[in-house]
């Protein structure tokens, strides 16, 4: 090998290098992005993934952003040889695009940045229009499309936004933040379907692990039950809570109590420190107060312990005007025997839980 090979092949060996540092760079720059800022009105974390892994039909795009599960915005890195605004590059980043599209998936962008600036690009629905698959076997990018579909990008309506930025400067976060703020606020959140609105709605943080409202409500009411039932009926709403808590990722309730006593609980997003349940708002405290008091009045193992704790536990659905769920029937309620030692029944609510069943018609 002559000497000026040898040079070359070194030369591109930096080069790459020097991407590969460059690409960590700024996917962890996204995936600061992706923990800092909640989108859309319920203030929901929909950028699920920032993934420098994933694979298409074999080859792996620099950058990929999932955005509800789906590939939003693929990246491609380029410092040399080849330019970050070449046909070569933009072609590259297309056919990440066409090969997803062809797995069944949908991706809205694609982008392509230097060390300093980065320009990008909307898919456009007929891609494979436009595809020379032949040239895109063998990798050879310059030819992957016909021409038109690079005029477009560069300087038809396929371009979206070029802007210029620095990962060496704290402005740099700021700077990405704006772009797939907007991105998603003006693509993706405008056309949900109605079947992925749960999927954004506000969450309930304890520790490192979110609760969607709809599963607080529906743990607050297996709780509530739990507080009012005894015998079989109890174990059965043991189990059911322990199952949650485990599908939540947790290894106990033990563990739940603890995550609630170190982090305290809290609701994220916009609209306030309060979320619906049932028919009245339950500020954090309320919420956490309410589980673990519970889940004490659970662990009890001597009475003044679990009476105290079941009379917190209490006087907070009283407060909320929510005796019990509503899911629960009057014949599934047992008041505890008083040979029960764990969980007996105490007297001072006895007119609270009749107070309850005549409502119903079972007095």
């Amino acid at each position: 090998m002559r000497r000026c090979e040898i040079l070359m092949m070194l030369e591109r060996e930096a080069w790459k290098y020097e991407e590969d540092k460059f690409k960590r760079k700024l996917a962890n720059a996204l995936e600061n992005v992706k923990r800092s800022y909640r989108f859309g009105r319920f203030g929901y974390e929909i950028i699920n993934k920032v993934s420098t892994t994933w694979k298409i039909q074999g080859r792996r795009p620099d950058i990929t952003v999932f955005v509800l599960n789906q590939p939003f915005l693929i990246i491609e890195c380029k410092i040399k040889p080849y330019s970050s605004i070449s046909n070569y590059t933009i072609n590259q980043a297309y056919t990440y695009a066409l090969l997803a599209k062809n797995e069944g998936y949908s991706v809205d962008f694609v982008a392509t940045t230097d060390l300093n600036y980065m320009r990008i690009f909307r898919v456009p629905e007929n891609i494979e229009d436009y595809a020379n698959w032949e040239a895109i076997e063998r990798k050879q990018y310059n030819k992957a499309f016909r021409p038109e579909l690079y005029w477009r990008a560069r300087y038809g309506d396929l371009f979206i936004k070029g802007f210029s930025y620095s990962l060496d400067t704290p402005e740099a976060p700021k700077v990405l933040y704006e772009v797939v703020k907007k991105l998603i606020e003006e693509n993706v959140l405008p056309n949900l379907r109605e079947n992925q609105k749960d999927l954004i709605e506000r969450k309930v943080r304890i520790g490192d692990v979110y609760w969607s409202e709809k599963e607080i409500s529906e743990f607050i009411n297996i709780l509530t039950e739990f507080l009012f039932t005894t015998g079989k009926r109890r174990a059965k709403v043991r189990e059911r809570a322990i199952s949650m808590v485990k599908n939540k990722g947790l290894s106990s309730i033990v563990d739940l109590k603890f995550h609630i006593g170190k982090s305290k609980l809290r609701i994220e997003g916009e609209g306030g420190r309060k979320i619906r349940i049932g028919e009245k708002d339950w500020s954090e405290k309320e919420i956490a107060e309410f589980i673990a008091s519970t889940i004490r009045f659970w662990l009890a193992s001597k009475k003044k312990e679990g009476e105290f704790y079941y009379r917190r536990a209490v006087s907070i659905l009283k407060s909320k005007e929510r005796i019990v769920s509503r899911s629960i029937q009057h014949k599934d309620i047992q008041i505890p025997k008083s040979k029960d030692r764990k969980f007996r029944y105490f007297k001072k609510y006895e007119e609270l839980i009749k107070k309850w069943m005549k409502t119903r018609g079972n007095h």
